[in-house]
């Protein structure tokens, strides 16, 4: 900051010492606000392995503690994680990493994290994904490892290849860094001959949300939910409702609710309202089992009104069937 000479003002000083003082103290508030803004913007950056605060359907991290001079991945069974952290991509480019996790733990050496998260795959392809490290990483796809990465090494790629159907998978990232203080993990994914891309939790997650005056929108696919022309819930559905309940609804207790139903447009309107109908009970009862009262839940059956999409395609008629819960 510069410096000021600062002269004492006499009660009917001259109009231009008045200025001078204006000046000087408009000149400290400014440059007080931008300290102040520096620091806030230096408070806000993002952690480069991800964040304490909850995330609804990220990539979940456990943090685990390492004996120095550690050389490959532990046996994460056989260890007790310090902390969880969360992020919506794996993007860490080679750096310099001293400053630990906030929140977790100041440890910036000697630690694992084992990253687990949740895939929809919409259409059907050989999915190619590619992982650079420092130190060692694993990438399991539906607990098969994919990418053997592992080892004390500077950053090094490596990439693999599997062919995934529609429907709900499992991806899993493991990582350790061994001494200090070069760090790397980068994850990308690539559908079919598609370049690569970072690979981002939010662009598979099972569900969509959205928030509009102060109203939120849960929005879960049939895919997810039950199987064609089907009410019952399928089993990959109570791990998708438990971390909608756990990552969203339990942080709005007072919260109400309204489940609804929806179907395409094929068949009688009276079926497709029945139909949607039961299968929002469905959702209901499921909430209703694990923790959310009664008179906090309202339930609806729409049938084909209010596409989502003009039911034009099949593809179009897949994305009408579907839950929809508001949180209000």
């Amino acid at each position: 900051m510069p410096k000021y000479t600062v002269h004492r003002l006499h009660r009917g000083g001259s109009l231009t010492t008045r200025m001078a003082a204006t000046l000087l103290f408009a000149s400290l508030v400014c440059c007080g606000a931008s300290a102040w803004a520096q620091t806030q913007t230096q408070t806000a950056a993002p952690q480069p392995f991800g964040s304490s605060e909850q995330i609804p359907f990220a990539l979940k991290g456990a943090i685990y503690f390492l004996p120095q001079d550690t050389d490959k991945l532990p046996d994460f069974s056989k260890l007790k994680p310090v902390g969880s952290i969360y992020t919506d991509e794996l993007n860490v480019p080679s750096r310099s990493f001293d400053k630990g996790f906030p929140g977790v733990t100041d440890r910036f050496e000697w630690f694992a994290i084992d990253y687990t998260g949740k895939m929809l795959i919409s259409r059907p392809a050989k999915y190619r994904f590619r992982i650079t490290s420092d130190d060692g990483s694993r990438v399991y796809i539906d607990d098969k490892l994919l990418i053997d990465n592992d080892g004390v090494h500077p950053a090094r790629t490596a990439e693999g290849g599997i062919d995934l159907a529609p429907g709900l998978h499992r991806i899993r990232v493991s990582y350790f860094q061994g001494p200090r203080y070069e760090v790397a993990l980068v994850l990308e994914v690539a559908a079919g001959s598609e370049p690569y891309r970072p690979f981002r939790a939010k662009a598979f997650a099972p569900v969509e949300m959205s928030e509009s005056h102060g109203q939120l929108k849960i929005e879960l696919p049939e895919a997810i939910l039950f199987d064609f022309d089907q009410y019952d819930l399928k089993p990959a559905a109570v791990s998708v409702l438990a971390e909608v309940e756990e990552s969203v609804l339990s942080k709005r207790p007072a919260s109400k609710l309204l489940v609804g139903g929806y179907t395409d447009d094929v068949g009688a309107d009276s079926y497709n309202l029945d139909l949607s109908r039961r299968r929002a009970e469905s959702v209901a009862g499921w909430l209703r089992q694990h923790g959310i009262a009664a008179e906090r839940l309202q339930v609806e059956g729409y049938g084909s009104q209010s596409p989502k999409v003009p039911n034009t395609s099949a593809g179009n008629r897949a994305r009408n069937r579907r839950v929809e819960i508001f949180v209000r």
